[in-house]
C-alpha cells in the first residue's frame, strides 16, 4: 500500500515520456498494445481520466504500465537476490533490458548510450 502512490508517479512519468515521444514520431507502439480487450478499456480509461496526463491514449497508458512493470520486476529481483550475484554487479544487465525496450519500441537511436 505505502508504495501504490510512489509508483504510480512513476508510470506517469513514462506515459508522459512515451506520450511525448509517441506525438514526436519518435516512438512505434506495437500493435499488440492498441489491441486492449473491452474489460480492460474501461478500466484504461478510468485511469485516464485520473491522470495529470494530457492527451495520452489508452495504448500509451497500457504501454508505459508494461515498460515500467519489466524495469520494476528486474530491480526487485536484483534487490530479492534471484539473479546470480555476478551478473548484477554493474548495471550491465539492466542496460541490456532497457536497450531491448527502446528497440522493441523503434524509440530513439534503440540504446542507451
Amino acid at each position: 500500500e505505502r508504495t501504490v502512490p510512489l509508483a504510480s508517479r512513476v508510470v506517469t512519468f513514462f506515459g508522459l515520456l512515451l506520450g511525448e515521444a509517441e506525438r514526436a514520431g519518435q516512438l512505434t507502439v506495437p500493435q499488440a498494445y492498441r489491441q486492449i480487450p473491452p474489460a480492460l478499456q474501461g478500466v484504461v480509461d478510468g485511469y485516464l481520466a485520473e491522470l495529470p496526463v494530457e492527451g495520452a491514449t489508452p495504448a500509451t497508458f497500457v504501454l508505459a504500465m508494461l515498460v515500467w512493470s519489466r524495469l520494476n520486476g528486474h530491480v526487485w529481483a536484483e534487490l530479492q537476490g534471484h539473479f546470480p550475484p555476478d551478473m548484477t554487479e554493474s548495471s550491465e544487465l539492466f542496460q541490456i533490458e532497457v536497450t531491448a525496450i527502446c528497440q522493441e519500441l523503434e524509440l530513439g537511436s534503440g540504446s542507451l548510450t
